[in-house]
């Protein structure tokens, strides 16, 4: 079985974002990471390909070559192909899911993130599975596996709903403590360093005019979130507690 994993990636909350004319956020290629939602459909496919070694598994990064840093992180978990898709514009939504559909080249079982990168509502995956004509199952949390047969689940409310592994098929993971990414062997993180990465460019045919539809600004919000202080509390115990002791009386008052 071949699986199609798709990966965009977010940016790092350690650090701060600014708009920029694009909408999007600027940030610095070494400040994109994996989304708790991409590691699932990563690990997604590692589970069955252990347990089916003859699976194959191909990741292909967003981002073009800002993606190259988070790449070689997903690379240290030996996907059998990885590759780098073109950087596109990430607020329409449409756009992004015709594109992505055009990458799927005959895999069985594509996976994606319940929030495929920054800005998503979460209906990339519908959107890409309509245009592919294939059924999704939506927030899958667990896969199980017999000799026979690969199923997928997820939880709703007082009841858990499976689904036997149906070809083809596009699979929607959300972030579970089943699916959480395992460490990479660090053969492997050393190998990814200088693995080729090719670039798998979209071909005339893959985009989708938007001449009805752009963006016509940016501004900043008028309520935007208060800046952070942060303070190191210094010396042994009983001057921390004293230091900590006055910030929090000086909040009371």
């Amino acid at each position: 079985m071949k699986i199609l994993v798709f990966i965009a990636g977010v940016s790092d909350p350690k650090w701060p974002v600014r708009a920029t004319d694009r909408a999007m956020p600027s940030i610095r290629p070494d400040q994109i990471v994996l989304s708790p939602f991409d590691e699932a459909a990563l690990e997604l496919a590692l589970q069955i390909r252990d347990a089916n070694p003859a699976t194959q598994i191909i990741v292909k990064v967003a981002g073009g070559p800002d993606g190259e840093t988070l790449a070689r992180k997903v690379a240290a978990s030996n996907p059998d192909e990885i590759a780098l898709l073109p950087a596109g514009d990430d607020w329409n939504l449409e756009a992004s899911a015709h594109m992505l559909a055009s990458q799927v080249e005959g895999a069985e079982l594509v996976v994606i993130g319940r929030e495929f990168g920054d800005c998503d509502p979460g209906c990339v995956a519908a959107q890409m599975a309509a245009r592919l004509g294939r059924p999704i199952f939506f927030d899958t949390q667990f896969v199980e596996q017999t000799e026979n047969e690969i199923r997928f689940g997820r939880e709703r409310e007082d009841c858990i709903e499976r689904l036997a592994f149906l070809d083809p098929l596009v699979i929607s993971t959300t972030n579970d403590e089943r699916l959480r990414l395992r460490k990479p062997l660090m053969k492997n993180v050393m190998m990814s360093r200088k693995r080729d990465i090719p670039f798998s460019p979209f071909g005339a045919n893959d985009m989708i005019s938007c001449d009805d539809i752009e963006l016509v600004g940016v501004g900043e919000l008028l309520n935007g979130r208060n800046e952070a202080q942060c303070e190191f509390l210094r010396g042994d115990l009983s001057e921390q507690a004293r230091k900590l002791a006055d910030v929090i009386s000086g909040h009371m008052t």
